[in-house]
């Protein structure tokens, strides 16, 4: 990966200049959003910067084992800090995300009306326009891999200690489905190797994430396998609904559907799968493809207002759960 020149001299321009800088990623925040979000606040810590988090809502309760200590606000729970915070900074870096609404409603509009540089770190299609300096490579296999070389190109490899390692490889290992899909290029695997001669202990980062569930999460788990998979053979495609009630059931935590998408996939002969849930007014799709052919980013920007990659992208809808239902239906036989 060749990051541009002129954008690194800008960037680094900027942050050498910067007295309050914040880092922002999307609303429902995963392992590569706030991997990556924590990996550059360690970066400009390191550097003396004033730097701030703003996670739009809680992340994963998974991914405490790394993230704690490090001071953020969650805008969710604090939304005029949060805006407060990015009115007054000199520079924001906009992480994981390719469009501004993204950021969810608390924030949205102040970070559009801010009148920061917006440096993006991305590798989602199709970047919007909103974002003064773009590092957006939507062949990476993670946004955490794009920040690696972002703080190499600026810094040399010296720039990556132990903590911004394992904060990049939690990103590119949960993005890749533990190495599963979205990796077949080889400068990925040399950034891995890199990261372990960092002292990342990869058998520990795969048990804290894959491997320690709540008894709740693991019984959802179960469920939504045994009673809420609907398959359409004829389609190739699956998918799961969980309704506010079902989710609340089994007492939610964010994270607890996390990967629970990807067992549509599991079927044989199943290319195009998606997990449906409702949280309190808006219901989220989350699509994956495991076919060329079948290109869900295309798919969620044609049908629900949403996007991503060709094999991993989302959507949202506001309005009735079953209404959902009956058009997601109708679309899968198109597919």
């Amino acid at each position: 990966m060749k990051l541009n020149e002129a954008n690194i001299k800008t960037a680094k321009a900027l942050i050498k200049k910067a007295q309050r800088i914040s880092i922002i990623t999307h609303f429902n925040p995963d392992a590569d959003a706030v991997g990556s979000s924590i990996g550059l606040y360690y970066y400009l810590k390191k550097r003396k910067k004033d730097a701030t988090i703003i996670m739009p809502n809680p992340f994963p309760a998974f991914l405490d084992f790394f993230a704690a200590g490090v001071d953020m606000i969650i805008a969710s729970k604090e939304s005029k800090k949060a805006c407060k915070v990015l009115m007054e900074s000199d520079l924001i870096f906009c992480l994981d995300f390719n469009m501004i609404h993204r950021v969810g409603n608390q924030t949205k509009d102040a970070l559009h009306d801010s009148q920061a540089t917006k440096i993006l770190i991305d590798h989602h299609q199709e970047p919007e326009k909103g974002f003064d300096v773009k590092f957006s490579y939507p062949s990476a296999s993670s946004t955490t891999e794009v920040l690696a070389h972002f703080l190499t190109a600026l810094s040399g490899k010296r720039a990556i200690d132990f903590g911004i390692a394992q904060a990049i490889y939690i990103g590119v290992c949960t993005d890749t489905g533990s190495f599963s899909y979205n990796c077949n290029n080889a400068e990925t695997y040399s950034l891995v190797s890199e990261l372990v001669g960092k002292g990342v202990k990869v058998d520990k980062v795969h048990q804290e994430i894959y491997n320690t569930f709540s008894e709740n999460r693991l019984r959802l788990l179960g469920y939504a396998i045994y009673q809420k998979l609907k398959v359409f053979p004829q389609y190739h495609a699956a998918y799961i609904c969980l309704s506010n009630d079902e989710l609340r059931r089994y007492r939610f935590q964010p994270g607890d559907t996390e990967g629970l998408v990807n067992y549509c996939l599991n079927l044989d002969g199943v290319t195009f799968g998606c997990l449906v849930t409702e949280r309190d007014r808006v219901v989220r799709l989350s699509f994956r493809s495991k076919s060329d052919t079948v290109d869900v980013n295309k798919f969620a920007r044609k049908y629900w207002s949403g996007g991503g990659h060709i094999m991993a992208s989302g959507g949202t809808y506001q309005g009735k759960l079953s209404d959902v239902i009956t058009a997601l239906e109708q679309q899968i036989k198109t597919l």
